[in-house]
């Protein structure tokens, strides 16, 4: 197992404080809504609405449909930026959409979008 330098566990120990202050509603975050708009979009979008945080932004998402994913895999087999982008595109419902454009953030979404597809685990047995 890597050692974690001083850096690491620093930074780690600010997501986990900032964490804590995200859900006490203590920190307002780029691009936040109201409960509100968030139980709206639950109504609308019954599989999960999800909010992606990185660097003081959010976006909220919701997860995508299979056609979405066919397209996704046929378009963009070769590309893994294009198929992030276009699904994030897809399943993007609002909130900051410097996530959308800024690669620093954008690049640090990719495996929580990928998360949005993977929701259930599954066995494999042989009979």
């Amino acid at each position: 197992m890597k050692k974690k330098n001083l850096k690491e566990n620093t930074n780690e120990l600010i997501g986990q404080v900032e964490q804590e202050q995200i859900e006490q509603n203590k920190i307002e975050l780029i691009g936040q809504v109201g409960q509100e708009q968030i139980d709206a979009w639950k109504h609308t979008h019954t599989t999960g609405v999800f909010a992606l945080i990185v660097g003081g932004h959010v976006c909220y998402c919701k997860k995508p449909s299979r056609l979405e994913i066919a397209v996704a895999h046929a378009s963009y087999a070769n590309n893994n930026i294009g198929y992030s982008e276009y699904i994030l595109n897809q399943v993007f419902l609002g909130g900051s959409e410097e996530i959308k454009t800024n690669d620093d953030l954008f690049f640090n979404i990719i495996p929580d979008l990928s998360r949005l597809i993977e929701s259930y685990k599954t066995d494999l047995k042989k009979l």
